[in-house]
């Protein structure tokens, strides 16, 4: 059984183009479209992870652990677009996935060259759609499965099982990455 399933009913968009014109702040690579009722319009609230502060992160057998919990938001929360990304392309992307998936956080993520995630799992299985990437050297694996995700293509992956993602090229790899419900 395979842990990436493509998907071909959501839109194909220049969406790295896109949020290159939008110039925006990052927390750590990451961006968010959509924000919660009270803080509507901050992008960043909803990057990086709900569960854990990894800057106080632990290494323990190869597993990950934290010694501080970090329980703000769930991904339930994540219920608004932001108002920067109202009118663009962004917006339709956002709408269309919110047809076909209930959804949390919508994020835009970035890996920068010669990086690699910590070996990790998700509470939810996550919808992918790849705005850059490099056919040589990028990768993502899920147990003991490794696939390359091509440019401008949608995957549902389950990120439930232990994973991680793999920049082994020159440039920036950027996803746009949804919390599927």
């Amino acid at each position: 059984m395979s842990h990436f399933e493509k998907i071909n009913f959501l839109p194909v968009h220049n969406l790295y183009y896109e949020y290159k014109l939008l110039n925006l702040e990052n927390k750590d690579g990451q961006i968010c479209l959509n924000s919660t009722k009270d803080d509507p319009d901050n992008y960043l609230l909803g990057a990086g992870s709900l569960i854990k502060d990894w800057s106080d992160a632990l290494s323990t057998e190869g597993r990950h652990t934290s010694k501080t919990p970090k329980i703000e938001y769930k991904e339930e929360d994540f219920t608004e677009l932001c108002s920067i990304f109202k009118g663009t392309v962004f917006e339709s992307v956002y709408i269309k996935i919110k047809q076909h998936f209930k959804i949390g956080r919508i994020r835009i993520m970035t890996s920068k060259p010669k990086t690699c995630l910590s070996w990790h799992y998700d509470l939810h299985k996550r919808l992918h759609y790849v705005m850059r990437t490099n056919e040589f050297g990028c990768y993502m694996i899920i147990e003991k499965e490794i696939q390359h995700l091509p440019h401008n293509t949608w995957w549902v992956t389950d990120t439930t099982k232990y994973h991680t993602a793999i920049n082994a090229s020159q440039n920036d790899r950027l996803h746009l990455v949804g919390t599927i419900l």
